[in-house]
């Protein structure tokens, strides 16, 4: 290995324990591997959703008779998006649609086992993604 990469490694080593210790251990591992991004090919429904920040999700949902049995996101936005959505597709998953209706920032939260008070703000985007996934599959149903 030469000085370059040794540097980099360093330097990436320093990143990941800052950001563990802010964000927490299991909110920078699902950073590094969101579970359930990737794009959903004919899903029953399909919303994108902005946050003040600019950042912008878009989730897929399957659904059979009122079950979701498959959720995926993309995201462009910062850490805090993904994984705040990565947790939403997994809480929604094999709920019914009047449950994940109800999917509120704080669920997010909790699974995630918090954010900085500054970040908090990704859940609710996370949260309000599902909804109107939920709003606009009963409208086409």
């Amino acid at each position: 290995m030469n000085a370059s990469d040794r540097l980099a490694e360093e330097l990436q080593a320093t990143c990941d324990a800052d950001a563990v210790h802010h964000f927490g251990e299991a909110v920078v591992a699902r950073w590094k591997a969101p579970r359930h991004m990737g794009v959903m090919f004919a899903p029953s429904t399909t919303v994108q959703v902005g946050g003040a920040c600019g950042d912008s999700i878009t989730i897929f949902l399957r659904i059979e008779g009122e079950h979701i049995i498959e959720a995926s996101f993309s995201a462009d936005g910062c850490g805090s998006s993904v994984v705040c959505t990565d947790a939403a597709m997994e809480l929604v998953r094999g709920m019914t649609l009047d449950t994940a209706a109800t999917l509120d920032a704080a669920t997010i939260l909790e699974r995630l086992g918090g954010l900085p008070k500054d970040k908090e703000k990704s859940a609710r985007v996370a949260a309000r993604a599902v909804r109107q996934a939920v709003e606009d599959f009963r409208k086409r149903a």
